[in-house]
């Protein structure tokens, strides 16, 4: 994703996980899985973020899940590497 929170809505759209609204809108139990690259590199990192964990409230209301783990950009980022990030970025 890399900080460009329209390619996060629509993956998240093509995987039928949200509406056109934005709204979850899967089957209880289903699990989306945010494998890092979230951060750097995009001006929208904040938005990616805030998008992920507001879906996650919304996903848990509905028996379901969004769960994120680390990629190798937010690792760089928590040892002090921000040789990546977008100068724009929130």
């Amino acid at each position: 994703l890399h900080g460009d929170v329209k390619a996060l809505e629509a993956c998240l759209r093509a995987a039928d996980v949200v509406g056109e609204s934005g709204q979850w809108c899967a089957e209880r139990g289903t699990l989306v899985m945010s494998c890092g690259d979230v951060l750097d590199r995009g001006p929208q990192d904040w938005e990616c973020l805030e998008l992920l964990h507001s879906l996650r409230g919304e996903a848990r209301a509905a028996g379901s899940d969004v769960a994120m783990i680390l990629g190798n950009h937010e690792h760089m980022n928590l040892l002090g590497d921000f040789s990546y990030v977008n100068d724009d970025a929130a």
